[in-house]
């Protein structure tokens, strides 16, 4: 992973578990009430990037998609992320489609307006273009944050190593940021 690509992380990381630990902020104080809390299902759609290494022959795109998850605890919720990027490959345009299990860990249970997360997940990915077909396994590394805007619906950010193990020869780690809203029911 680039220096900048690390970076990146390490300050998001600081962020969100300053933005949940800091009492600076009522809003990080204040604590989801029970109907929000007690929400078991999660569904929300992202925006984002999807920044590629130079040794993978793709540019960078634009990345879409949808989420679900599932609260199995107070900490932990499993779920599965499906998207769409929009890349370039030398002439070539192409999409890269991603499908992946998700688990998230949640250090203060999801009870804070702010709740930051560590996420990792596992999965496969299949990059199509005119005369070009390949597919690889995915893993997914990263950590964000859960905003609450009203109990039932929030915002979700992150950030993480995308890393596509055998995409066109090549085991490249990349970098992902994303951005959306999520619906608790």
């Amino acid at each position: 992973m680039s220096p900048g690509i690390s970076h990146t992380l390490t300050l998001c990381a600081v962020l969100a578990i300053a933005g949940s630990v800091l009492p600076c902020s009522t809003l990080a104080q204040q604590s989801r009430s029970e109907t929000g809390a007690a929400s078991a299902h999660e569904a929300g759609v992202y925006l984002g990037g999807l920044y590629t290494q130079d040794e993978l022959p793709l540019n960078a795109g634009l990345d879409t998609g949808f989420r679900y998850a599932y609260r199995i605890s107070g900490n932990i919720r499993l779920g599965v992320e499906t998207g769409l990027t929009f890349t370039d490959a030398a002439d070539n345009e192409g999409l890269l489609g991603h499908a992946q299990l998700q688990a998230r860990w949640h250090p203060f249970g999801g009870t804070r307006r702010v709740d930051p997360f560590l996420l990792v997940g596992a999965g496969a990915a299949g990059y199509n273009t005119v005369g070009t077909s390949e597919s690889s396994p995915v893993f997914v590394f990263g950590l964000g944050v859960e905003l609450d805007w009203l109990d039932e619906v929030g915002f979700r950010l992150d950030a993480a190593d995308f890393w596509l193990t055998d995409m066109l020869g090549e085991s490249s780690h990349n970098f992902r940021v994303n951005w959306g809203p999520i619906f608790r029911f």
